[in-house]
Parts: C-alpha cells; structure tokens; sequence
C-alpha cells in the first residue's frame, strides 16, 4: 500500500506544478475526485483498490499466458525447435531478445495466438449486461440481460478451427485474424467498449518473456507438461511445470 500513496502523492504533487499533457489512469482518477458528484465521491481508498485490481488481473492472466504457452512448446519440440530458429536467425546468440525485436519475430506471435486461442486467459470474458432490449439474431434480448461469452469454447470449435484441439501456431501464417477484437474467432480480449484496456502491454509482455526464456536455452521437464486446468476467474494449469533450463549449444560453441 505504501507503494500505491506515494504514486498517488507524486502525481498530485507533479499536478500543482503542471497540468499532465499526457495524463495517466491515476491522473484521471484523480481529476473525478476533484469534480465529485452527489452520487459518488471518488476518495483515495477508491483509487488504490482499482489500481490494485488492474496490477493483480494483468498479472495473473499474463503469468497464465506465459505459462500455457511454454507447456505446449514443451510438448510441441517442432514448434520450439522453429520459435528458437526464428530468434536466433534475427537476434542473434550475443545480446538479449529486446522489445524492439518482438516486430519481427512473427512465428512467435502466432505461437502466442494459438496459445490464447487453446488457452484463454478469462475463459468467459467479463460479464456484459444490456443497456436496453433489442434483438439479436431473431431473438429479443430485454434490458437487464447478462452475458457470458464463452471465448474457451470458440477457441476450441471444430466448425470454427481445423483439428481444434492440436497446437498448430503454423494456423496463423498469413492470417489476418488477431487478438485485437476484430476477430469473433479469437476473442482473448474481448471487443468493443468492455475489451481488455491492457491489450498491448499483456502481449508485449508476454512476447518478450517467452522470447527471452526459450532464447539459447535447452529446457529438459520433470513431468507436468498435462493439459489438466482448474477452474476460476482464470484458467490457470492444475499442475505447474517443473522444468530446468541449460546453455542451449551450436557448433560454433567451444567444447
């Protein structure tokens, strides 16, 4: 909590000084708390509770991702062996996979599109409720409604995907399908006005650790490379993975 006061109390005092031209999520918490209305009073309490949420839900559903992706690259050698090929052929094996590097890396953002495709990390989105009713389809939706969209089950329909339930990031080569909410196919994200608001940090974040983990290193496994999951808000593996990594050598290594 001390961490959340003093951000807080740094952006106030950089706003005595001058207004943000580029202001954050925390400056524009804190200008609803200036203007105030009868119905709600923003206070400090308010503000340090949906920082927390924002911190906890980007981490866990990136830490999620992160992991389903190095099981099924685990389980997958070909699909590592082409991923690691990919980094060493435009990176290199004398310096660290930079964020800068992630734009042409593209097998390892399809290998990520298929891992959110099998693996949703908020397996029903959010829940949305309709503002008024209206009709979807041939149905009548009334107001008041509340949807789950079951993004788990898309990813994985056979009228949707070919072999749905094999891990194919090949699938995504010349696709223009995304995660960007463009696609009903692939809505890791969600769409519209309710999509994730983290989009663009979660993937870079996850590119660039999966990068950096398989990058030069061989990974040998102690079992829970299973596909088991277990229930909540996420959909984290039942089993972690117990895996250790060692110098990934070539040729041109010294003996």
């Amino acid at each position: 909590m001390s961490l959340l006061t003093s951000s807080i109390d740094e952006h106030i005092e950089r706003r005595r000084v001058k207004k943000s031209e580029k202001p954050d999520i925390v400056d524009v918490m804190l200008d609803m708390a200036e203007i105030g209305s009868a119905e709600m009073q923003v206070s400090r309490l308010h503000i340090k509770a949906i920082i927390t949420d924002m911190l906890i839900a980007g981490v866990e559903t990136s830490t999620t991702t992160l992991e389903w992706a190095m099981t099924e690259l685990l389980r997958n050698p070909q699909a590592m062996s082409r991923a690691q090929e990919e980094i060493e052929l435009k990176v290199g094996r004398d310096r660290m996979v930079r964020e800068s590097d992630l734009v042409s890396l593209d097998y390892l953002r399809c290998m990520v599109k298929e891992t959110l495709r099998l693996h949703a990390p908020a397996p029903l989105l959010m829940a949305h409720e309709s503002t008024q009713g209206c009709n979807v389809g041939g149905y009548y939706i009334p107001p008041k409604t509340r949807l789950f969209v079951n993004v788990w089950a898309i990813g994985r329909d056979e009228r949707v995907w070919e072999d749905p339930l094999e891990f194919k990031p090949e699938r995504f080569i010349g696709s223009s399908i995304d995660v960007n909410g463009h696609h009903f196919e692939l809505l890791s994200f969600g769409t519209g006005r309710r999509g994730c608001p983290g989009i663009y940090m979660g993937l870079s974040s996850v590119y660039l650790v999966v990068a950096q983990l398989i990058h030069c290193f061989h990974w040998n496994v102690e079992g829970g490379l299973d596909r088991e999951e277990t229930f909540g808000l996420t959909l984290p593996k039942k089993f972690p993975i117990s895996a250790f990594p060692s110098w990934k050598l070539t040729t041109d290594d010294p003996s």
